[in-house]
C-alpha cells in the first residue's frame, strides 16, 4: 500500500514538474512593439500575454478572463484585415485611413492563404473587448484589439 501511495505521489509531482507551459509556441516569446510607439509594446511568455497573466486579481473572475490560443488560416486572417480596413473607412473616411491601409498592406503581402498563423487572445473581466497577438514571422506580428470589431497594428520583435 505504501508503495502504491508513494508511486502515485511521485507521478503527481512529476506531472507538475514536466507540465508544458500554457503557451508552448516559443517563436512568439519576447517583446513586440510598434516601431513608432514603444508604449504599446506587448510581452509574450510561456504564461501567455504578460498583461493578462499579471493582471490584478479583481480582473480575473472565474469565467471572464484568460487566454485562447489557436491557429488562424491565412485566408481567414486576410479577410479579417480587409474587413477592418472597410470598417475604418466607413467610420473615419478614406483620407484618414490611408496610413492604416498602408500598414496593413505590408502584412497582406506576407500572408499565404494556405498557411496557419499562431494566435493568442487575452480577456480580462474588468475590461471590455480583448487584445491579442498573431505571429506573422520571426520579426513581424499583429497586435489585435477587439471591442467588438477587430483592429490590427503591426508590431515588430524587439
Amino acid at each position: 500500500m505504501k508503495t502504491k501511495l508513494m508511486f502515485a505521489t511521485m507521478l503527481l509531482i512529476s506531472n507538475f514538474a514536466f507540465a508544458e507551459p500554457f503557451n508552448a509556441y516559443q517563436a512568439s516569446y519576447g517583446v513586440w512593439e510598434k516601431s513608432e510607439d514603444k508604449a504599446e509594446s506587448m510581452k509574450i511568455t510561456a504564461q501567455g500575454l504578460d498583461d493578462i497573466a499579471k493582471a490584478p486579481e479583481k480582473c480575473k473572475k472565474k469565467s471572464n478572463w484568460g487566454h485562447e490560443i489557436d491557429w488562424v488560416g491565412g485566408s481567414e486572417l486576410r479577410k479579417g484585415i480587409l474587413e477592418s480596413i472597410d470598417y475604418a473607412i466607413s467610420v473615419e473616411g478614406n483620407k484618414s485611413v490611408k496610413e492604416y491601409k498602408k500598414e496593413m498592406q505590408t502584412v497582406l503581402e506576407k500572408l499565404q492563404n494556405n498557411k496557419k498563423y499562431f494566435r493568442i487572445i487575452g480577456f480580462l473581466s474588468c475590461a471590455d473587448g480583448s487584445s491579442g497577438f498573431i505571429h506573422i514571422d520571426g520579426k513581424m506580428g499583429l497586435r489585435v484589439d477587439a471591442a467588438p470589431d477587430d483592429f490590427y497594428s503591426v508590431v515588430y520583435k524587439k
